[in-house]
């Protein structure tokens, strides 16, 4: 890649925080086994941050209507988890996540899923909701 002045720039390489992956983990096996709004996806975003968790939960019995805004809650984290940022959590069921990526929600602007992680379904097959609501957000323009 070459900049303005036409010397190489090298793209900054994204180093994802483990420590922030098994507490993300461990907030999404908890929220897997509720059964009054089953979790259908769990995207971890902005995993290079090295403060902040940053996760995308779409639940299957989350009230609104698919034009509703993404609801978006920020939080501190038990000091048991030992991370001293914010839990940032963005919920929707699948209906508002399509729609917001049809209107290119201000919401999803943070997520690039060159820095994000699927941890909840284990695996996707492609024509399922899940990989289609996946490749909404690859496909996207920002």
């Amino acid at each position: 890649m070459a900049s303005s002045d036409g010397k190489s720039r090298k793209r900054k390489s994204l180093v994802r925080n483990e420590r922030h992956r098994l507490v993300a983990l461990k907030l999404v096996d908890a929220h897997a086994l509720r059964k009054d709004e089953p979790l259908q996806l769990a995207l971890w975003f902005q995993t290079s941050d090295q403060k902040n968790l940053h996760l995308l939960e779409v639940v299957k019995n989350f009230p609104g209507p698919p034009e509703d805004e993404l609801f978006s809650v920020e939080s501190t984290l038990p000091p048991e988890l030992a991370i001293s940022g914010k839990l940032q959590l963005v919920l929707a069921n699948a209906e508002q996540l399509r729609a917001a990526i049809d209107r290119n929600d201000p919401a999803l602007q943070v997520i690039q899923m060159s820095d994000a992680e699927v941890l909840y379904p284990a695996s996707v097959k492609p024509s399922s909701m899940v990989g289609q609501l996946l490749l909404k957000l690859r496909e996207r323009r920002p």
